[in-house]
């Protein structure tokens, strides 16, 4: 048995749908830290790939030792570092992180202006106080994909979408893409550069990209199953088989175009307001497949037959929460 599940908010929404037969054959994780803690041993995980997993800094060394784009970043160990180096460039907007890879964007944010480093730096240090902070230049990317590697099942790629941080009130990600070719040849190339064609012998590889146009960069690797997409009663809405089940496609078969695409939207709100409705609310418009909530953050499932559909439904599904909350 591995660390299946583990501590997400939404792990309840798992309940009953967990794919244990392949839990059995492979430990499982819902947070990448423990690929570094005495727990974690037991995790599947290739050596010269463990520390670059775990460590957000060394994957970035990763990177430019392959000849791999990279943005501008450092290393800060302490405040004083990070300060100097900050000032030095004066370029913003910054992505400023623990070099401790967490899972579920954990200590991730985006630095808009040097009044806001302390603040975050304390922040990021508060969650892992033994780790470095990562300053690097904020990617201006046209889109962000994940890309996730099950040995044996075809790639799934999914579009994500964010707001000011990881920690964001909102967030989305849409599924199932198909990655145009230029994009795909970038992808593959970047798989290859870093001996990455399959995600064995990982359970599970995903590579988190931002595509600019010019570049592939790859911005964070995970071994974590922290997507409830990957589960059992997440992505049938779409006609896809789960990836972590037991009877997902067979060898050799990827995943024909779907009729319907699938928006897995992700919701939260400031404690001072209520919790979000233990049931989606119930509307003419569209119908919501799928539907968590824990206190004051909230996940939903929605499909239908274009993206901007989509957004047209999780902003209506936003106003209905609203609304309901108020009751």
């Amino acid at each position: 048995m591995g660390h299946f599940i583990g501590n997400v908010w939404w792990a309840a929404a798992l309940a009953g749908q967990s794919p244990e037969p392949f839990q059995a054959k492979s430990p499982l994780t819902f947070e990448d830290r423990l690929f570094s803690l005495p727990e974690g041993k037991d995790l599947t995980c290739p050596a010269a790939w463990r520390e670059p997993l775990v460590d957000r800094g060394i994957l970035r060394e990763r990177m430019a030792q392959a000849g791999l784009p990279v943005p501008r970043w450092t290393r800060a160990r302490t405040f004083e570092e990070a300060s100097r180096w900050v000032v030095a460039g004066n370029r913003f907007p910054l992505a400023i992180k623990s070099a401790a890879n967490g899972s579920e964007g954990q200590g991730v944010f985006r630095l808009e202006g040097f009044r806001e480093l302390s603040g975050f730096f304390e922040r990021i240090k508060a969650q892992a106080p033994t780790a470095d902070v990562i300053l690097e230049e904020w990617v201006a990317a046209k889109a962000t994909v994940e890309v996730t590697m099950v040995p044996g099942r075809p790639l799934l790629v999914a579009q994500k979408g964010l707001a000011r941080s990881l920690h964001a009130g909102t967030a989305w990600r849409i599924f199932p893409v198909t990655l145009p070719t230029r994009e795909a040849a970038a992808v593959k190339h970047l798989q290859d550069t870093l001996g990455l064609p399959g995600s064995a012998p990982f359970p599970l590889l995903r590579l988190t990209i931002a595509l600019t146009g010019q570049d592939c960069i790859l911005l964070a690797i995970s071994g974590a199953v922290n997507r409830p997409e990957y589960h059992p009663g997440w992505c049938e809405a779409v006609g896809l088989s789960p990836i972590l089940g037991p009877d997902g496609p067979p060898d050799g078969v990827g995943h024909s175009a779907p009729a319907r695409w699938a928006r897995l939207q992700l919701l939260g709100r400031p404690s001072r307001l209520p919790p979000f409705p233990t049931e989606a609310p119930v509307t003419k418009e569209f119908e919501v497949a799928r539907y968590f909530a824990a206190g004051h953050r909230a996940m939903a499932l929605l499909t239908g037959k274009d993206p901007a559909g989509l957004a047209q439904q999780a902003i209506l599904l936003a106003r209905l929460l609203e609304e309901s909350s108020a009751d």
